[in-house]
């Protein structure tokens, strides 16, 4: 199992080039889109912490919720990604005349976040070691929390684990690139065509969220 993760990190062309029946099977791309979710919450409960401590002391304790919800989130939220790309890559590949499966595709883009758990530990180690250096105090005015929330968020901690995301982003395109080209059937031109729509949309919105929020 390890050779065959790191041929898929460093080779994703010979992974999917072999026998689908060899790799289409969901269960180890559902315990990597996991893995990378669990990470992910564990990040979001810890800057969640961090966003409570700026809401007035008696808001606290009703606001812990937030928390769980954050861990929760972060699970669901890739659990949920995964079958959406899968969908609109599927779609997409249809205008190229893709034959596959959707099982098969949503198998090669489960692999294709392998890059996230990479990330979401980068920025859980930056999570953890600056969080708790932030100066933050509890707001008197509801008001202005909308606005102290923005001013952590929008930190030089941040913005880097926005930059990570985007790099690492770029990895799974890679990995997509060719999951789609031996899952849908379709020529390496046509499945990188269908991986960068979606992709160049979501570094667009991320630029522009840490540009205009």
């Amino acid at each position: 199992m390890v050779s065959s993760i790191l041929q898929l990190a460093t080779d994703p062309d010979g992974f999917f080039r072999r026998d689908p029946k060899e790799w289409a099977d969901l269960k180890m791309p559902a315990a990597i889109a996991l893995a990378g979710g669990i990470i992910g919450g564990i990040s979001a409960f810890l800057v969640s912490q961090t966003v409570l401590r700026v809401f007035p002391a008696d808001l606290q304790a009703a606001t812990g919720l937030v928390s769980v919800v954050g861990v929760a989130g972060g699970i669901i939220g890739v659990l949920l990604a995964w079958v959406v790309y899968t969908a609109v890559l599927h779609v997409i590949s249809m205008f190229f005349m893709g034959k596959g499966t959707f099982r098969r595709t949503l198998a090669a883009v489960g692999y294709g976040f392998l890059p996230t758990i990479i990330g979401s530990l980068i920025d859980l180690v930056i999570y953890w070691y600056y969080l708790p250096t932030l100066s933050v105090t509890p707001v008197r005015d509801v008001t202005e929390i909308q606005s102290a929330t923005l001013a952590i968020t929008h930190s030089a901690a941040f913005q880097l684990t926005s930059v990570i995301g985007i790099i690492f982003l770029l990895w799974s395109a890679s990995i997509w690139v060719f999951g789609i080209r031996y899952s849908r059937e379709i020529s390496l031109k046509n499945a990188a065509i269908t991986v960068a729509i979606p992709v160049a949309v979501m570094i667009l919105v991320t630029i522009l969220s840490g540009v205009l929020l």
